[in-house]
Protein backbone atom coordinates (compact mmCIF):
# COMPACT_ATOMS: atom_id res chain seq x y z
CA UNK A 1 0.00 0.00 0.00
CA UNK A 2 2.78 2.37 0.88
CA UNK A 3 4.51 1.60 -2.40
CA UNK A 4 1.43 2.72 -4.36
CA UNK A 5 1.30 6.05 -2.47
CA UNK A 6 4.99 6.70 -2.86
CA UNK A 7 5.08 6.47 -6.63
CA UNK A 8 2.64 9.39 -7.34
CA UNK A 9 4.50 11.58 -4.83
CA UNK A 10 7.79 10.87 -6.53
CA UNK A 11 6.37 11.77 -9.91
CA UNK A 12 4.86 15.01 -8.53
CA UNK A 13 8.21 15.96 -6.97
CA UNK A 14 9.98 15.38 -10.24
CA UNK A 15 7.39 17.52 -12.00
CA UNK A 16 7.85 20.37 -9.50
CA UNK A 17 11.61 20.08 -9.83
CA UNK A 18 11.39 20.30 -13.60
CA UNK A 19 9.06 23.29 -13.37
CA UNK A 20 11.43 25.05 -10.97
CA UNK A 21 14.29 24.41 -13.37
CA UNK A 22 12.21 25.91 -16.18
CA UNK A 23 11.42 28.94 -14.00
CA UNK A 24 15.13 29.36 -13.22
CA UNK A 25 15.87 29.38 -16.92
CA UNK A 26 13.15 31.96 -17.51
CA UNK A 27 14.46 34.10 -14.65
CA UNK A 28 17.96 33.96 -16.14
CA UNK A 29 16.63 34.92 -19.56
CA UNK A 30 14.56 37.76 -18.07
CA UNK A 31 17.56 38.96 -16.04
CA UNK A 32 19.69 39.02 -19.17
CA UNK A 33 16.92 40.83 -21.01
CA UNK A 34 16.64 43.30 -18.13
CA UNK A 35 20.37 44.06 -18.37
CA UNK A 36 20.05 44.57 -22.12
CA UNK A 37 17.13 46.95 -21.66
CA UNK A 38 18.90 48.87 -18.88
CA UNK A 39 21.99 49.24 -21.07
CA UNK A 40 19.89 50.36 -24.03
CA UNK A 41 18.05 52.82 -21.82
CA UNK A 42 21.37 54.29 -20.67
CA UNK A 43 22.60 54.68 -24.25
CA UNK A 44 19.33 56.31 -25.38
CA UNK A 45 19.31 58.67 -22.40
CA UNK A 46 22.89 59.70 -23.18
CA UNK A 47 22.08 60.29 -26.85
CA UNK A 48 19.02 62.37 -25.99
CA UNK A 49 21.13 64.48 -23.62
CA UNK A 50 23.79 64.99 -26.29
CA UNK A 51 21.15 65.97 -28.83
CA UNK A 52 19.66 68.49 -26.44
CA UNK A 53 23.08 69.93 -25.61
CA UNK A 54 23.99 70.01 -29.29
CA UNK A 55 20.74 71.79 -30.09
CA UNK A 56 21.40 74.36 -27.36
CA UNK A 57 24.99 74.83 -28.54
CA UNK A 58 23.84 75.20 -32.14
CA UNK A 59 21.20 77.73 -31.14
CA UNK A 60 23.81 79.58 -29.10
CA UNK A 61 26.24 79.40 -32.00
CA UNK A 62 23.63 80.74 -34.42
CA UNK A 63 22.96 83.58 -31.99
CA UNK A 64 26.67 84.36 -31.56
CA UNK A 65 27.26 84.32 -35.32
CA UNK A 66 24.93 87.26 -35.81
CA UNK A 67 26.61 90.70 -35.88
CA UNK A 68 23.74 92.04 -33.76
CA UNK A 69 24.87 89.79 -30.88
CA UNK A 70 28.21 91.62 -30.82
CA UNK A 71 26.91 95.16 -31.30
CA UNK A 72 27.09 95.89 -27.57
CA UNK A 73 29.10 98.02 -25.19
CA UNK A 74 28.63 96.03 -21.99
CA UNK A 75 31.57 93.62 -22.36
CA UNK A 76 34.38 93.66 -19.76
CA UNK A 77 36.67 95.36 -22.28
CA UNK A 78 34.13 97.89 -23.62
CA UNK A 79 35.37 100.75 -21.41
CA UNK A 80 38.97 100.29 -22.53
CA UNK A 81 37.92 99.98 -26.18
CA UNK A 82 35.96 103.25 -26.03
CA UNK A 83 38.85 105.01 -24.29
CA UNK A 84 41.38 103.91 -26.94
CA UNK A 85 38.98 104.80 -29.77
CA UNK A 86 38.48 108.36 -28.55
CA UNK A 87 41.85 109.21 -27.00
CA UNK A 88 44.26 107.32 -29.27
CA UNK A 89 42.51 107.16 -32.63
CA UNK A 90 40.61 110.45 -32.01
CA UNK A 91 37.33 108.97 -33.24
CA UNK A 92 33.95 109.44 -31.61
CA UNK A 93 32.19 106.38 -33.01
CA UNK A 94 32.72 103.19 -34.96
CA UNK A 95 31.89 102.61 -38.59
CA UNK A 96 29.53 99.74 -39.50
CA UNK A 97 30.78 96.31 -38.29
CA UNK A 98 33.90 97.73 -36.63
CA UNK A 99 32.55 97.45 -33.07
CA UNK A 100 31.18 93.96 -33.74
CA UNK A 101 34.51 92.75 -35.15
CA UNK A 102 36.49 94.29 -32.28
CA UNK A 103 34.25 92.58 -29.73
CA UNK A 104 34.60 89.20 -31.45
CA UNK A 105 38.39 89.33 -31.53
CA UNK A 106 38.55 90.65 -27.96
CA UNK A 107 36.49 87.58 -27.00
CA UNK A 108 39.29 85.43 -28.47
CA UNK A 109 37.11 84.10 -31.30
CA UNK A 110 38.15 83.63 -34.93
CA UNK A 111 36.54 85.88 -37.54
CA UNK A 112 36.74 86.76 -41.23
CA UNK A 113 35.78 90.33 -42.13
CA UNK A 114 34.84 91.32 -45.69
CA UNK A 115 34.81 95.10 -45.89
CA UNK A 116 35.34 97.49 -48.83
CA UNK A 117 38.51 99.53 -49.15
CA UNK A 118 38.28 102.56 -46.87
CA UNK A 119 35.71 100.87 -44.62
CA UNK A 120 38.10 100.77 -41.66
CA UNK A 121 39.47 97.21 -41.57
CA UNK A 122 42.80 98.24 -40.01
CA UNK A 123 41.08 99.62 -36.90
CA UNK A 124 39.63 96.16 -36.23
CA UNK A 125 43.06 94.77 -35.32
CA UNK A 126 44.98 97.91 -34.38
CA UNK A 127 42.55 98.96 -31.64
CA UNK A 128 42.40 95.54 -29.92
CA UNK A 129 46.20 95.41 -30.01
CA UNK A 130 46.27 98.52 -27.80
CA UNK A 131 43.78 97.09 -25.32
CA UNK A 132 45.71 94.93 -22.85
CA UNK A 133 44.06 91.61 -22.05
CA UNK A 134 42.29 92.07 -18.73
CA UNK A 135 42.80 88.38 -17.88
CA UNK A 136 46.57 88.42 -18.32
CA UNK A 137 49.41 89.89 -16.29
CA UNK A 138 51.50 90.24 -19.45
CA UNK A 139 51.18 92.76 -22.24
CA UNK A 140 49.23 91.37 -25.18
CA UNK A 141 50.91 90.94 -28.55
CA UNK A 142 49.22 90.89 -31.96
CA UNK A 143 50.79 89.70 -35.20
CA UNK A 144 49.67 91.35 -38.44
CA UNK A 145 50.49 89.33 -41.57
CA UNK A 146 50.85 91.99 -44.25
CA UNK A 147 52.08 92.04 -47.84
CA UNK A 148 54.70 94.76 -47.36
CA UNK A 149 57.84 94.68 -45.25
CA UNK A 150 60.65 97.24 -45.15
CA UNK A 151 62.01 96.59 -41.66
CA UNK A 152 65.70 97.33 -41.19
CA UNK A 153 68.03 94.63 -39.84
CA UNK A 154 68.60 96.45 -36.54
CA UNK A 155 64.84 96.75 -36.06
CA UNK A 156 64.43 93.02 -36.68
CA UNK A 157 66.90 92.23 -33.91
CA UNK A 158 65.09 94.58 -31.54
CA UNK A 159 61.69 93.03 -32.36
CA UNK A 160 63.03 89.51 -31.78
CA UNK A 161 64.33 90.57 -28.36
CA UNK A 162 61.08 92.32 -27.41
CA UNK A 163 58.96 89.32 -28.37
CA UNK A 164 60.43 87.29 -25.50
CA UNK A 165 60.64 90.16 -23.01
CA UNK A 166 57.76 89.75 -20.53
CA UNK A 167 57.95 93.46 -19.62
CA UNK A 168 57.91 94.63 -23.23
CA UNK A 169 55.56 97.39 -24.34
CA UNK A 170 55.46 95.92 -27.86
CA UNK A 171 51.82 95.58 -28.94
CA UNK A 172 51.69 94.94 -32.67
CA UNK A 173 54.11 93.38 -35.16
CA UNK A 174 53.75 93.62 -38.94
CA UNK A 175 55.26 90.68 -40.77
CA UNK A 176 55.08 89.27 -44.29
CA UNK A 177 53.88 85.72 -45.03
CA UNK A 178 57.32 85.07 -46.54
CA UNK A 179 58.90 85.85 -43.16
CA UNK A 180 56.67 83.33 -41.42
CA UNK A 181 57.28 80.68 -44.06
CA UNK A 182 61.07 81.06 -44.17
CA UNK A 183 62.34 82.54 -40.89
CA UNK A 184 62.95 79.87 -38.23
CA UNK A 185 64.22 82.57 -35.86
CA UNK A 186 60.96 84.54 -36.02
CA UNK A 187 58.83 81.41 -35.54
CA UNK A 188 61.00 80.40 -32.58
CA UNK A 189 60.43 83.79 -30.93
CA UNK A 190 56.74 83.58 -31.73
CA UNK A 191 56.51 80.19 -30.06
CA UNK A 192 58.20 81.54 -26.92
CA UNK A 193 55.80 84.50 -26.86
CA UNK A 194 52.90 82.04 -27.13
CA UNK A 195 54.22 79.87 -24.30
CA UNK A 196 54.55 82.99 -22.15
CA UNK A 197 50.89 83.84 -22.79
CA UNK A 198 51.70 87.02 -24.73
CA UNK A 199 50.41 86.07 -28.19
CA UNK A 200 46.83 87.37 -28.22
CA UNK A 201 45.74 87.36 -31.85
CA UNK A 202 46.89 86.93 -35.43
CA UNK A 203 45.51 89.16 -38.18
CA UNK A 204 45.88 88.22 -41.85
CA UNK A 205 45.46 91.07 -44.32
CA UNK A 206 44.32 90.37 -47.89
CA UNK A 207 43.26 86.92 -46.73
CA UNK A 208 41.92 86.05 -50.20
CA UNK A 209 45.56 85.61 -51.26
CA UNK A 210 45.51 82.23 -49.46
CA UNK A 211 43.19 80.69 -52.02
CA UNK A 212 44.24 79.61 -55.48
CA UNK A 213 40.70 80.53 -56.49
CA UNK A 214 41.40 84.14 -55.47
CA UNK A 215 42.43 86.79 -57.97
CA UNK A 216 45.73 87.52 -56.17
CA UNK A 217 46.99 84.12 -55.00
CA UNK A 218 50.41 84.06 -53.33
CA UNK A 219 52.04 80.70 -52.50
CA UNK A 220 53.50 81.80 -49.15
CA UNK A 221 50.00 82.62 -47.88
CA UNK A 222 49.20 78.89 -47.98
CA UNK A 223 51.89 78.29 -45.36
CA UNK A 224 50.00 80.45 -42.84
CA UNK A 225 47.92 77.44 -41.77
CA UNK A 226 50.81 76.55 -39.45
CA UNK A 227 49.92 79.53 -37.23
CA UNK A 228 46.61 78.12 -36.03
CA UNK A 229 47.98 74.60 -35.78
CA UNK A 230 50.97 75.71 -33.73
CA UNK A 231 49.12 78.34 -31.68
CA UNK A 232 45.57 76.92 -31.36
CA UNK A 233 44.42 79.14 -28.48
CA UNK A 234 45.34 82.35 -30.33
CA UNK A 235 42.43 84.00 -32.10
CA UNK A 236 42.66 84.88 -35.79
CA UNK A 237 41.09 87.65 -37.83
CA UNK A 238 41.14 87.51 -41.63
CA UNK A 239 40.61 90.71 -43.60
CA UNK A 240 39.74 91.26 -47.25
CA UNK A 241 38.00 93.84 -49.38
CA UNK A 242 36.81 91.37 -51.97
CA UNK A 243 36.27 87.62 -51.94
CA UNK A 244 33.59 85.23 -53.13
CA UNK A 245 32.04 82.71 -50.74
CA UNK A 246 34.06 79.95 -52.40
CA UNK A 247 37.31 81.85 -51.86
CA UNK A 248 36.39 82.57 -48.22
CA UNK A 249 35.64 78.90 -47.52
CA UNK A 250 38.90 77.87 -49.15
CA UNK A 251 40.89 80.45 -47.17
CA UNK A 252 39.24 79.37 -43.91
CA UNK A 253 40.17 75.76 -44.62
CA UNK A 254 43.78 76.70 -45.42
CA UNK A 255 44.09 78.76 -42.23
CA UNK A 256 42.42 76.01 -40.12
CA UNK A 257 39.53 78.25 -38.98
CA UNK A 258 36.63 76.59 -40.80
CA UNK A 259 34.20 77.34 -37.95
CA UNK A 260 35.05 81.02 -37.66
CA UNK A 261 32.50 83.82 -37.76
CA UNK A 262 32.15 85.75 -41.03
CA UNK A 263 30.95 89.36 -41.17
CA UNK A 264 30.35 91.08 -44.51
CA UNK A 265 29.97 94.84 -44.62
CA UNK A 266 27.84 96.66 -47.15
CA UNK A 267 29.67 97.91 -50.22
CA UNK A 268 27.37 100.88 -50.41
CA UNK A 269 29.48 103.93 -49.55
CA UNK A 270 27.04 106.83 -48.91
CA UNK A 271 29.96 109.16 -48.14
CA UNK A 272 31.25 108.79 -51.72
CA UNK A 273 29.82 110.54 -54.77
CA UNK A 274 30.19 109.02 -58.23
CA UNK A 275 29.75 110.80 -61.53
CA UNK A 276 30.64 109.69 -65.05
CA UNK A 277 32.11 112.22 -67.51
CA UNK A 278 31.87 111.30 -71.15
CA UNK A 279 34.59 113.75 -72.14
CA UNK A 280 37.91 114.46 -70.43
CA UNK A 281 37.40 118.16 -71.12
CA UNK A 282 34.49 118.15 -68.69
CA UNK A 283 36.87 117.28 -65.83
CA UNK A 284 37.92 120.92 -65.65
CA UNK A 285 34.73 121.56 -63.67
CA UNK A 286 36.29 119.73 -60.69
CA UNK A 287 38.99 122.33 -60.15
CA UNK A 288 36.60 125.19 -60.77
CA UNK A 289 34.08 123.79 -58.30
CA UNK A 290 36.69 122.82 -55.67
CA UNK A 291 39.53 125.33 -56.15
CA UNK A 292 41.20 124.68 -52.76
CA UNK A 293 41.39 120.92 -53.35
CA UNK A 294 44.71 119.58 -54.62
CA UNK A 295 44.82 117.44 -57.74
CA UNK A 296 47.21 114.68 -58.76
CA UNK A 297 47.48 113.56 -62.38
CA UNK A 298 49.20 110.30 -63.30
CA UNK A 299 50.34 109.03 -66.69
CA UNK A 300 52.78 106.43 -67.96
CA UNK A 301 53.72 108.31 -71.11
CA UNK A 302 53.02 111.76 -72.51
CA UNK A 303 54.83 114.42 -74.54
CA UNK A 304 55.30 117.95 -73.23
CA UNK A 305 52.62 119.14 -75.63
CA UNK A 306 50.11 116.59 -74.32
CA UNK A 307 50.93 117.48 -70.71
CA UNK A 308 50.41 121.19 -71.26
CA UNK A 309 47.12 120.50 -73.05
CA UNK A 310 45.96 118.29 -70.14
CA UNK A 311 46.94 120.95 -67.58
CA UNK A 312 44.92 123.54 -69.48
CA UNK A 313 41.85 121.29 -69.69
CA UNK A 314 42.00 120.46 -65.96
CA UNK A 315 42.57 124.12 -64.99
CA UNK A 316 45.93 123.36 -63.31
CA UNK A 317 48.28 125.19 -65.68
CA UNK A 318 50.61 126.23 -62.82
CA UNK A 319 50.99 122.74 -61.36
CA UNK A 320 54.29 121.00 -60.61
CA UNK A 321 55.41 118.29 -63.02
CA UNK A 322 57.63 115.41 -61.97
CA UNK A 323 59.04 112.94 -64.48
CA UNK A 324 60.43 109.62 -63.28
CA UNK A 325 63.25 107.79 -65.02
CA UNK A 326 62.19 105.34 -67.70
CA UNK A 327 65.13 103.10 -66.91
CA UNK A 328 63.71 99.85 -65.47
CA UNK A 329 66.66 97.65 -64.43
CA UNK A 330 64.32 94.93 -63.15
CA UNK A 331 62.81 94.40 -66.60
CA UNK A 332 64.33 92.28 -69.35
CA UNK A 333 64.12 93.53 -72.91
CA UNK A 334 64.80 91.50 -76.04
CA UNK A 335 64.92 92.78 -79.61
CA UNK A 336 63.14 90.41 -81.99
CA UNK A 337 62.95 90.39 -85.74
CA UNK A 338 59.67 91.25 -87.35
CA UNK A 339 57.55 88.07 -87.59
CA UNK A 340 56.71 86.87 -91.06
CA UNK A 341 53.08 86.13 -90.22
CA UNK A 342 50.50 86.23 -87.45
CA UNK A 343 51.22 82.69 -86.25
CA UNK A 344 54.91 83.48 -85.75
CA UNK A 345 53.92 86.62 -83.87
CA UNK A 346 51.64 84.68 -81.49
CA UNK A 347 54.32 82.01 -81.03
CA UNK A 348 56.88 84.67 -80.12
CA UNK A 349 54.48 86.23 -77.58
CA UNK A 350 53.86 82.83 -75.95
CA UNK A 351 57.61 82.21 -75.71
CA UNK A 352 58.10 85.65 -74.16
CA UNK A 353 55.38 85.06 -71.55
CA UNK A 354 56.64 81.58 -70.65
CA UNK A 355 60.22 82.79 -70.52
Amino acid sequence: MSFVVKLPLTEELESVTNELHAVDIQIQELTERQQELLQKKSVLTKKIKQCLEGSDAEASSDCDSSPAAWNKEDFPWSGKVKDVLQNVFKLQKFRPLQLETVNVTMARKDIFLVMPTGGGKSLCYQLPALCSDVTSTHFSLSIMVHQLDSTMIEHVKWVHAEMVNKNSQLKLIYVTPEKIAKSKMFMSRLEKAYEAGRLTRIAVDEVHCCSQWGHDFRPDYKALGILKRQFPSTSMIGLTATATNHVLKDAQKILCVEKCLTFTASFNRPNLYYEVYRDYKALGILKRQFPSTSMIGLTATATNHVLKDAQKILCVEKCLTFTASFNRPNLYYEVRQKPSNAEDFVEDIVKLING
